[in-house]
């Protein structure tokens, strides 16, 4: 790969067409089932072992069932075909599960079962819909009522202890299953961020810092659906069917094998299914994981968007990246509707075949009615068991999918490998450095030698100046001697040691190190010094504090080295941030000290001062039952047609408006985000690694509950609905009853649902913390790696895992306590059902065929509402975050960029400050402007200068209005500043900030960034020529099309301040702020942008070392 790859392969971006853009044809792996728990422990195997242990108790509860079903079948059947003249002896009260007495044929086709069927058709006598009971007691057909009745107790009973047993092994089941799911994902996290973290620079340049987040919180995510009770669940299913094939067998092995006819093809559907959801599901996630690294890079830079208008272009990017993803969404839920599609027919026909043949049986006398029913029951609901554990499976295999990619990463070892504890240790070093014949081109661009043949050689105690112009390999040098990268030809020693020889972590930290873009981390001053020094004392703070020239300025602020930097430093002036990080090289006593333009925000008096206590460095840069039965059997294979018809067609189009619903959500979400004014940023709740994690992780558990799955949970409504219809139809009492107790029911889903809420916000809420240290250090990776404390940020990073870990163990053994609840409570209301049915028929209030067309409506109503309590989980997480995701598609800014009001006539350039005071909201006690005053006319040149923080670059924020003074104005042509529309005022502006901050595009579409309107190709290079950058834009292979990285990591510092100075000139800007905009750049190269647009701009021109190098009007 010569250059980075794109954000939007083989599309046409909003920046522009990429002309080596290619088709994804990116292979996708899956992680084998075992190696999806790599990373269990002995007890993690315990709590797996017993769970699988009570998942299989579950799973053969239903096949117990029909147990017993086929048993009270029998009994109904005697006790409903008195008037056919059935004459049934030797009743008894106990019941033989499974010894059931075989029928025998007879010549007629009847059967005989403790008992004789006269010769009247069978479906006649099933169809009685009459049974009275007599003056003395007795049922017509022989059996007295007392026996009815103690049978109708005992089968309650059987209910009863089979709803304890379901209880006690479903809180087993899931409370052991998810608990070793979020002990794994706890480690998993921990060794992601630990691995990650680890990672040589050349793979972090082919990397996106948000990428690697949306692993760590969308990816982790998916794996944890996949290793926790949906595994149970799906074991849960096996042992249904496997317990059911067993009963069936024992009952009746002929209709068992004709049922599992079609079981084959159910396992073939269901695995080629999964097979291609989860390759899907994969590049699903790769694509949305593009979206995730758009959205970190957009706001980790927010400041430069908002400058330059940039709202609307980053979120067509971001509508395309998230487009990619939908489309890749639709080609899995299509597989999946496809699938549905074939299990449902599978399921249905298999319903109809067993009736058929079932009845063929009966005819035959092989079989007796009940024991066809256990059969059914048995099988083919241990059939549809496995049906419906597909959405299951999916989510396992997407979990394999994603665990590829997270794996791959924990099991990459790079070749420059700081956490390894090879190589030499010196006791000492003298630092003499030498470089003989080294050749370096960096990985992403391998046809351009930065360095050839360099042969420099550093003597201890010396201070070398590394001096040309921008892009000539002064920062390579320092990369190089911090082995971020090794060279291709060459070599660099340490005191006559080839560096390659040496430890890393070693190496890094004999070496002190001050960027030309100096990053702070969201800490305390205090902190972020002792960074440089993990064990340092608050003396040794203070002390290389005091040799930065910075102890003077934090002791006057509020909080003073307690003070919080903010996000990347931002609470902080660009040359307070360069103070602190030189007292973070220093407070370590290096005995190298490389500075990469380290003091170009300084002061002079600042630079003076910190250049003395750099003396010991250097600077680097039967025939009717038959034909009934086949009638109906028919019917089935009708239902299986529709069935399979309406799971397709119910899933595509609510999968698409699931789709498009949250892909909306994600975009008005961002929207809004982005919109929002600078002031909002500020708040350490906003920080780019919690906003990042809210896009990539709530939208996905909207997703889980809008999509598919609503059509599973209305199709269950419609059945509970018609159900209930059906039992009071046939049964009103009997229904009123068991709609009286069903509210348990719906107790049982509202306690699941309160404890997923609860937990799902209490997870959403601890987990911020952890993702905001997590965006804070992979962002940031080049300094932390030069600063070795790759284990303070692992360990930060633990720390904030540790409360949500625990808070997730505690959870789940609540939700497996409802879940119990919920599952249990189904048998209980069988056993109810049934003890009052049968109270009903003996007070000769209700027949018991009627008894037993309720029973199947309820028990159809039981399994619809287990459906649906199995998906308020995701309910539970869809809702509390869709509520996250609305409240910031809500949010109002103060300083509205959208809106339409305000005075949008053309700006001349004068600039007015009448009496201005500013304090930034962060810190209202702290003012930066007092009564400030000064007047610009069109065309003056205005150059601020003072020490660091003194609010120089607050001014050149209050002109952008990011923020508006406390008192007082800023007037642009007489007007206040707050009377104009804001669009039109910052349309108007240009600004070039202290730490330019370039897209991961190509140099053209960075050019041309913030413009309204399209540009030719000439608009470009005449601003890049202004810039003094089209010579090696033109000496780089793919010209102007080069991708620039992440934050143009791809580039210089001056090579990114002369791109982002042309973006300043191509806006043809009334206003241009220029905010140390040349501190990187070389002499000549400084001059020329300024004196080319001085004359005719109104120029804010910010400097602080006392020497200028054109004419200013005021300073």
């Amino acid at each position: 790969m010569d250059e980075k790859t794109p954000l939007l392969d083989g599309t046409k971006t909003p920046y522009g067409t990429d002309k080596k853009a290619k088709k994804d044809k990116e292979e996708v792996h899956k992680v084998p089932l075992t190696k999806l728990y790599r990373y269990t422990d002995k007890v993690d195997l315990c709590l797996l072992f017993v769970g699988t242990v009570f998942s299989i108790i579950h799973g053969a509860g239903f096949p117990a069932l029909g147990i017993i079903f086929g048993q009270m079948t029998n009994t109904f059947i005697q006790a409903s075909i008195g008037d056919a003249g059935l004459q049934v002896t030797n009743v008894s009260t106990s019941v033989d599960f499974l010894t059931t007495p075989r029928p025998t044929a007879t010549d007629d086709g009847a059967f005989n079962q403790t008992g004789n069927f006269s010769q009247s058709p069978i479906a006649s006598i099933l169809r009685t819909a009459a049974t009275t009971v007599m003056p003395d007691g007795t049922m017509p057909d022989g059996i007295p009522m007392s026996a009815f009745s103690s049978l109708m107790a005992d089968f309650s009973l059987y209910y009863v202890y089979i709803g304890i047993a379901v209880f006690v092994s479903s809180f087993f089941q899931v409370a052991m299953w998810v608990a070793s799911c979020e002990r794994q994902i706890h480690r998993i996290r921990q060794e992601f961020f630990y691995q990650a973290m680890r990672q040589e620079m050349s793979w972090f340049d082919r990397k996106q810092s948000g990428e690697l987040t949306m692993k760590l919180s969308d990816d982790l995510e998916r794996v944890r659906e996949g290793i926790g009770d949906k595994m149970s669940r799906c074991i849960e299913s096996v042992s249904a069917f496997a317990s059911g094939l067993v009963v069936g067998f024992i009952v009746s092995w002929r209709l068992s094998l004709v049922i599992l006819s079609l079981t084959p093809l159910l396992a073939l559907t269901s695995g080629w299914i999964g097979k291609l959801v989860a390759t899907s599901a994969v590049r699903e996630q790769q694509k949305y994981g593009i979206a995730g690294s758009i959205a970190e890079e957009v706001l980790s830079c927010i400041r430069t968007v908002i400058s330059f208008g940039g709202e609307e272009k980053e979120i067509t990017r971001y509508e395309m990246a998230l487009e990619e993803g939908r489309k890749n969404s639709m080609k899995k839920y299509m597989y999946m509707s496809i699938g549905f599609m074939f299990v449902m027919f599978i399921i249905y026909a298999s319903y109809g075949l067993a009736f058929w043949y079932g009845a063929k049986l009966v005819a035959d006398g092989m079989v007796s009615p009940g024991g066809v029913f256990t059969v059914l029951l048995s099988v083919l609901v241990g059939a549809m068991q496995l049906g419906e554990a597909l959405p299951n499976i999916a989510s396992i295999s997407t979990a394999q999918g994603s665990a590829s990619v997270i794996f791959d990463i924990i099991d990459t070892i790079p070749e420059i490998d700081s956490y390894g504890h090879g190589g030499l240790k010196p006791e000492k070093v003298k630092g003499n450095i030498a470089f003989k014949n080294a050749t370096f081109a960096y990985p992403t661009r391998r046809d351009i030698n930065v360095l050839k043949n360099l042969n420099l050689e550093i003597k201890p105690g010396q201070t070398v100046a590394l001096v040309g112009s921008s892009g000539c390999g002064k920062s390579t040098v320092v990369n190089l001697l911090l082995r971020y990268y090794d060279p291709s030809m060459g070599e660099v020693q340490l005191d006559g040691e080839d560096i390659r020889s040496l430890n890393v972590a070693w190496l890094r930290n004999s070496i002190g190190i001050v960027s030309q873009e100096p990053v702070l981390f969201d800490a305390s001053i205090a902190e972020n010094i002792r960074y440089g020094l993990e064990n340092a004392t608050f003396e040794e703070i203070v002390t290389a504090a005091k040799q930065a020239n910075a102890h003077d300025f934090i002791i006057n602020l509020p909080n003073g080295y307690m003070t919080l930097v903010g996000e990347r430093g931002a609470q902080l002036s660009g040359g307070q941030k360069q103070r602190i990080a030189i007292a973070r090289a220093l407070v370590k006593n290096p005995s190298i000290l490389l500075l990469d333009e380290a003091t170009s925000a300084l002061d002079a008096e600042s630079e003076a001062i910190v250049q003395e206590a750099l003396d010991k460095t250097f600077t680097l840069t039967g025939q009717a039952l038959r034909d009934q039965a086949f009638f109906w059997s028919m019917m089935f294979l009708a239902l299986a047609v529709f069935a399979a018809i309406g799971a397709f067609v119910r899933t595509i189009p609510l999968a698409y408006c699931g789709d498009k619903l949250t892909m909306r959500m994600r975009l008005l979400c961002f929207r809004s985000i982005l919109y929002q004014d600078v002031g909002w940023f500020d708040d350490d709740r906003h920080s780019t690694g919690k906003l990042s994690t809210r896009l990539a992780t709530d939208a996905p558990m909207v997703k889980a509950a809008a999509g598919h799955r609503l059509g599973i949970e209305l199709a269950a409504i419609v059945t509970i609905s018609l159900a209930l219809l059906i039992a009071f139809i046939f049964g009103w009492k009997l229904a009123l009853a068991v709609s009286l107790v069903s509210p348990v029911l719906i107790v049982a889903g509202y306690f699941q649902v309160q404890v997923q809420k609860g937990g799902q916000k209490k997870d959403a809420e601890l987990m911020s913390a952890a993702g905001h240290v997590a965006t804070e250090a992979l962002s940031n990776i080049r300094t932390v790696q030069a600063l070795t404390r790759e284990q303070v940020f692992f360990e930060k990073y633990v720390d904030n895992l540790v409360t949500p870990f625990r808070e997730a163990k505690k959870q789940a053994y609540v939700y497996g306590l409802v879940f119990a609840f919920s599952q249990g409570t189904l048998f209980f209301i069988y056993a109810g059902a049934f003890r009052l049915g049968g109270y009903l028929i003996s007070i000769n209030d209700m027949i018991p065929t009627n008894v037993y067309r309720v029973f199947f409506a309820i028990a159809i109503c039981a399994v619809s509402v287990g459906q649906m309590n199995s998906y308020i989980s995701e309910y539970t997480k869809a809702k509390h975050s869709s509520a996250l995701l609305l409240h910031l598609i809500n949010l109002r800014p103060i300083i509205d960029a959208q809106s339409k009001a305000g005075i949008c006539k053309p700006i001349e350039g004068s600039l007015a400050f009448q009496n201005v005071s500013f304090s930034y909201p962060a810190r209202r006690g702290v003012e930066v402007l007092q009564g400030m005053n000064f007047s610009l006319q069109p065309g003056q040149t205005l150059a601020l200068v003072g020490a660091s923080g003194c609010g120089k670059s607050t001014v050149v924020s209050l002109v952008q209005r990011f923020y508006d003074p406390s008192q007082g104005q800023v007037t642009v042509d007489g007007i206040d500043l707050r009377a104009y529309n804001v669009a039109h005022v910052r349309r108007s502006i240009s600004v070039v900030s202290q730490e330019p901050v370039l897209f991961d595009a190509s140099i053209r579409d960075n050019i041309a960034y913030g413009l309204d309107s399209p540009c030719t190709e000439d608009d470009i290079i005449k601003a890049a020529q202004m810039a003094n950058i089209h010579p090696f834009i033109m000496s780089l292979p793919q010209r102007y099309d080069t991708t620039v990285g992440e934050k143009g990591t791809q580039l210089s510092g001056g090579q990114k301040q002369r791109i982002a100075i042309a973006r300043a000139l191509i806006r043809d800007p009334k206003i241009l702020l220029l905010d140390e905009a040349t501190s990187a750049l070389d002499t000549e190269s400084e001059k020329i942008p300024i004196a080319r647009t001085s004359v005719e701009k109104n120029t804010k021109r910010r400097q602080e070392k006392g020497h200028y190098d054109r004419k200013v009007d005021i300073i």
